[in-house]
């Protein structure tokens, strides 16, 4: 194997979380701006702290490594926080596209038996007509206001502490179950471990995109 090839390994004990968030705490993470312009800007040490505070409540409500756990969210600096804070917490993310129906989520709910669900306020009714058919479901966190029967996420996270150690992963330990779009058959879940991003973050900044550490880039809807 060549030296190019044996730099894509992870070692043994590794998590995504950790490369995420090795940037100087003081480094500009995220620039966000809305269509009417408001804009928001998180440093690398203040998403940590938006990753702890999480990583507290999901620990504290009960979930546990290795659980499933779907996510529905707009791009917003939030939405970043929980997919870190998920992944340090050793937790399985089933991303949700935006454009995914109450028959859609059941399917995924009940094939990933996921055990709980983060959804910005705006998608939370979508989720309440699958939870009648999805015994699994045991947390729903929502995210940017309440919402009858939900956690509030913007409560929780409030009052939590950002100090968080997360959980000890393997490079095969399942970081992500994404599911294909179903154009033949039921949509299939493709399996991402924490070796998988390892490799990914090594070869997808400067092969695909160009980039380097100070760099922007862009990421849309």
């Amino acid at each position: 194997m060549s030296e190019f090839y044996e730099n894509l390994i992870a070692p043994d004990m590794y998590n995504m979380a950790d490369d995420l968030l090795k940037a100087p705490s003081d480094r500009l993470a995220l620039i966000w701006e809305n269509e009417a312009g408001d804009e928001r800007t998180v440093t690398y040490g203040e998403l940590s702290g938006m990753v702890g505070r999480l990583g507290n409540v999901l620990k504290d409500i009960g979930l546990k490594k290795g659980e499933r756990v779907m996510v529905m969210m707009p791009r917003l600096p939030e939405t970043y926080a929980i997919y870190m804070s998920l992944l340090k917490s050793g937790l399985v993310i089933l991303p949700g596209s935006e454009l995914l129906m109450p028959g859609d989520i059941e399917y995924r709910l009940n094939h990933a038996e996921v055990r709980a669900v983060i959804a910005h306020h705006t998608f939370t009714s979508r989720f309440d007509e699958a939870f009648k058919q999805s015994p699994t479901v045991q947390y729903r966190l929502a995210v940017g206001g309440d919402v009858p029967g939900w956690l509030s996420y913007d409560a929780l996270t409030q009052e939590a502490d950002e100090a968080f150690s997360g959980e000890q992963t393997s490079r095969d330990d399942l970081a992500f179950l994404s599911y294909t779009s179903g154009t033949t058959g039921y949509p299939k879940g493709v399996m991402h471990t924490h070796g998988w991003g390892y490799a990914h973050f090594r070869i997808a900044a400067e092969r695909w995109l160009g980039s380097e550490p100070l760099s922007r880039v862009w990421a849309t809807l």
